[in-house]
């Protein structure tokens, strides 16, 4: 026992564990390096022309992906409309000049059989806003034209007379208007003021007071210049056709200065 505790002997046993240590070490680095010739000779072995070419260079076409459906751009200037008694959604359309598919979709819900007076309508895109137009044709210049958007209740022949114009004058401002067809927010030419009257018929007449008389009286009227039918009836609190009657007058125009006329009792 006392040999396994001399200083040579642990030198010597130290000795032989190292050299045991690096034997093993080349042993394992050896095989590494058959192992890495091998799979060298085996990639040597493959044959690279039968190995696609790879343009690596090209880059792929991109993937577009289209929706289902068009993408709708929503438009601007939305005008909110109060319906009025008779509005329909294809005269609100018509009114601000869009389709009534966007009064539609703008008001999710809306029913036109059942529109209420006073119910707030919104208009996306509409290019006509009512709180900027007026219809005002006594303001306009001798000679000027206006353009008039119809409103409900309106018929050619208010327009007309709103605008003092003859009904036919209107008529052929606007030759591809139907007067029994006429909607709101359609747009009208007006001709200038005065357009197919004559002269003496834009002359405002004076108020005339009837003369009071008997009611079962008849006079005799003597014809002054410048005297018509309609004057003297008029005067005298009768109508054309009574004092037309009363005279045998057909044509009103045949009126002459000094003629004699008959004037019956006043109309009541």
């Amino acid at each position: 026992m006392e040999i396994f505790e001399t200083r040579a002997f642990r030198m010597t046993l130290m000795v032989i564990t190292i050299i045991v240590l690096f034997l093993v070490i080349r042993s394992c680095s050896t095989d590494e390096a058959s192992s890495a010739e091998d799979r060298s000779e085996d990639t040597s072995e493959i044959d690279s022309s039968t190995l696609p070419d790879l343009d690596l260079a090209v880059e792929p076409d991109p993937v577009v992906i289209e929706p289902d459906e068009p993408i709708e751009v929503v438009p601007r200037n939305v005008v909110t409309h109060t319906v009025e008694s008779g509005d329909t959604i294809s005269a609100i359309a018509l009114r601000y000049n869009v389709s009534q598919d966007v009064v539609y979709r703008a008001n999710p819900g809306i029913n036109e059989s059942n529109l209420q007076v006073g119910q707030l309508i919104d208009v996306p895109g509409a290019s006509l806003d009512p709180t900027t137009v007026q219809n005002n044709c006594e303001e306009r210049s001798e000679g000027q034209e206006l353009t008039y958007y119809v409103e409900q209740g309106d018929t050619l022949g208010t327009i007309a007379n709103d605008c003092t114009v003859t009904l036919d004058a209107l008529m052929v401002a606007n030759p591809g208007l139907d007067p029994n067809i006429i909607s709101v927010g359609v747009e009208v030419r007006i001709p200038p003021i005065g357009t197919g009257f004559l002269p003496e018929e834009l002359t405002p007449q004076p108020t005339v007071t009837p003369i009071p008389r008997d009611p079962s009286e008849f006079i005799t009227y003597e014809v002054q210049p410048g005297d018509s039918l309609l004057n003297i009836a008029t005067t005298y609190g009768v109508t054309l056709d009574a004092l037309m009657g009363a005279n045998d007058i057909a044509d009103q125009n045949t009126l002459f200065s000094g003629q004699l006329l008959t004037v019956p009792p006043p109309t009541r």
